[in-house]
């Protein structure tokens, strides 16, 4: 049954780490409980529940109550849904993201651009990522055409296929622009608007003996490349998507906590999302504070 659910979110348009997420949780609720769709009860779900980490319950019994709405709509359960018998799941307090300093996304960029192997390509793929708060899944659809330097804007295809253009500025430009005018080792060509940006590589001991920007890399060789990329900058490891949580928060202190600008620059459908990241705006809580202690000198004159 959870193979046929994920099939069906799969054809209706659900982002691959959607489906990743999905998969994992309810795996885990599979072989935790000898009940099928039909059978399971809301007490086998609520002990399944407590085996997965308070700040994850809430999203697990999301993709339950999917797989069982689901069963209910094929016929699979003729009963109701035992979700409707769970508690409310409240939600956590929001963390505050462990982001990237400016030195040290300057490092990472540096760290590319000084790569052993396809320097130019890797600054490049570094801008991008650090520049645009883009998520990994639209790093590995981006496409040379995707980038556009006359109206200096990049278009992403994130989280089901879903649009949304981003502009660029400064070193991004002008790497990219130097980016389209050389040559790929090996190939003997310049870059074609259908290859993708992050292809794959094979090396050896002695150097570079193999690419092809006519294919995207999978997720895996995306996060060893960042992975790699971070242990020659000498930065502390962060998964990818924190360059995103730390594009959100530049935004917001650049801006003075522009929520509806970062929230049209991310891509988020609800402000609500944009606001999780005030809670790591050093800055805007300086501005609050420096507001706060003006204020309060004008009482006491």
């Amino acid at each position: 049954s959870v193979a046929e659910y994920l099939a069906w979110k799969r054809l209706s348009g659900a982002a691959e780490s959607s489906l990743v997420t999905c998969e994992s949780y309810l795996a885990r609720l599979a072989v935790s409980t000898d009940a099928d769709v039909e059978t399971i009860t809301a007490e086998d779900l609520m002990l399944v529940l407590e085996l997965i980490p308070p700040r994850s319950r809430r999203s697990a019994s999301v993709h339950m109550n999917g797989l069982l709405k689901w069963a209910i709509l094929s016929g699979k359960r003729t009963t109701p849904n035992p979700m409707g018998m769970i508690p409310k799941i409240q939600k956590t307090p929001p963390r505050v993201h462990d982001i990237f300093s400016g030195p040290e996304l300057a490092a990472i960029v540096d760290a590319a651009r000084t790569s052993p192997i396809l320097p130019l390509v890797n600054e490049v793929r570094a801008l991008l990522l650090t520049e645009t708060g883009m998520r990994a899944g639209g790093a590995l659809h981006l496409r040379v055409r995707d980038v556009n330097l006359y109206e200096r804007r990049v278009l992403l295809r994130e989280k089901g296929d879903k649009e949304r253009l981003v502009p660029i500025r400064g070193e991004v430009i002008q790497a990219f622009d130097r980016y389209l005018l050389e040559s790929y080792p090996l190939l003997g060509r310049e870059p074609l608007p259908d290859d993708y940006l992050w292809f794959p590589v094979t090396a050896n001991g002695t150097g570079l003996t193999g690419l092809d920007p006519t294919r995207p890399v999978s997720y895996s060789t995306f996060w060893l490349w960042w992975k790699k990329t971070l242990e020659r900058a000498d930065v502390r490891y962060r998964k990818p998507h924190m360059s995103r949580h730390t594009y959100a928060t530049n935004i917001l202190d650049a801006t003075g906590g522009n929520l509806y600008g970062a929230q049209m620059l991310l891509g988020h459908a609800s402000p609500a999302t944009t606001e999780l990241y005030l809670h790591s705006s050093s800055l805007h809580k300086d501005l609050a504070v420096d507001a706060l202690a003006a204020f309060r000198n004008l009482q006491r004159d």
